[in-house]
């Protein structure tokens, strides 16, 4: 065999080997992770709140309003495999493009934040009108169950 069918026989066998297979859907990416903030009303899912999920399934929370110089919220729990694919399929249905939806200033009473990280893209988004986002109070109630938070 001459060598540049060598050279291209090899390249195709390194090219493929490196390639990731595909994840099966409702599966989150290797880096997925999140920050959620709400200003809500205290009793409810939006109730104010500070909420991270680390990639490798740490989850942080934090009770009360979220300030400028707030230190990030304390460790809780490492969510298992199913409870981070969950959490996944719950913050990838969240439309940050729904009209009203989106600010880009900073939070005020009643808002919150979003921050979201997969397949090597990061974005943040000011989420106005947070009491009418059915989505947003769906994760937020489910990661204060994860997170042991009763309400009050």
């Amino acid at each position: 065999m001459d060598r540049p069918v060598r050279t291209l026989l090899v390249a195709l066998l390194v090219a493929g080997s490196c390639a990731a297979p595909p994840r099966p859907a409702g599966t989150p990416p290797p880096d997925f992770a999140l920050g959620l903030s709400v200003r809500g009303a205290a009793g409810t899912a939006l109730a104010p709140a500070w909420y991270i999920v680390e990639a490798d399934g740490t989850l942080r929370a934090g009770l009360g309003v979220r300030h400028e110089r707030t230190p990030a919220p304390g460790l809780v729990r490492v969510l298992r495999p199913d409870e981070r694919a969950e959490v996944w399929r719950l913050a990838a249905a969240i439309d940050a493009d729904a009209p009203g939806a989106v600010s880009a200033g900073a939070p005020g009473p009643g808002e919150g934040s979003f921050y979201l990280a997969r397949d090597g893209r990061r974005s943040t988004v000011v989420l106005d009108e947070i009491d009418a986002r059915p989505d947003v109070a769906r994760l937020a109630a489910r990661l204060a169950e994860l997170a042991w938070v009763s309400p009050p």
